[in-house]
């Protein structure tokens, strides 16, 4: 049997045939499981265009962390400003508040002064106004003596008289004697520690007038 050749329709049925400019093509990998695919151009400018969004997405999420540190940075530098502020405010105004005080109490202090050195009598002021009474006296003596001379001699020995009656009593009974030597040497105490005490006072009261007047006029 001789075989016929095709035809030339055939042929040129494929020969006009469109060719694929490009085709997915897929090459299995034995080593993985996943499979490697070629890719064409708009798949890579795909890919880079999703890198730059994620590029500018994490630049802008750190510009927004950035800015929301130098906030809070911002809020807590303010508000320790503000705290320091408010207390060198209220140490200010104790301060002038103490030194009014201390000013109102020295003034007080300097008219108390005034009104005491005011009401104060001198020494040379008295010491005169006592030396005429102090003359008349003894001129007053001086005259009652020499009228009445007898009298005032009188008057001492009998004073020496009693003097020594009492003496002679206390000789007699020596419980009385003790006595009233106990009682004296009590009195006698007690004036000495009355008058240490005066004197200590007095001393007190001095030393307190200087000080004062050394804060008035100093």
């Amino acid at each position: 049997m001789v075989k016929t050749p095709k035809s030339n329709t055939a042929q040129t049925s494929s020969t006009k045939r469109p060719t694929r400019t490009s085709a997915p093509v897929s090459f299995a990998n034995e080593s993985n499981s996943e499979d490697t695919r070629w890719e064409g151009p708009d798949t890579v400018t795909r890919e880079r265009e999703d890198v730059e969004y994620e590029s500018d997405d994490g630049l802008e999420l750190g510009k927004f962390m950035q800015e929301l540190q130098t906030k809070k940075t911002t809020l807590l530098s303010t508000a320790f400003d503000n705290q320091k502020k408010a207390t060198y405010d209220s140490a200010r105004k104790q301060a002038k508040e103490t030194s009014q005080e201390g000013l109102g109490y020295l003034e007080d202090l300097r008219v108390m002064l005034l009104k005491l050195k005011k009401d104060e009598i001198p020494f040379k002021k008295y010491s005169h106004e006592v030396d005429p009474l102090w003359k008349n006296r003894e001129t007053s003596l001086a005259s009652l003596y020499d009228l009445y001379p007898s009298v005032v001699d009188d008057l001492f020995v009998r004073r020496a008289q009693v003097i020594d009656d009492a003496s002679g009593m206390i000789r007699i009974n020596p419980s009385k004697r003790e006595k009233a030597l106990r009682s004296f040497l009590e009195n006698a105490r007690r004036e000495v520690d009355r008058s240490r005490q005066k004197e200590i006072e007095a001393t007190d009261a001095s030393k307190l007038i200087k000080h004062y007047k050394a804060l008035l006029f100093g």
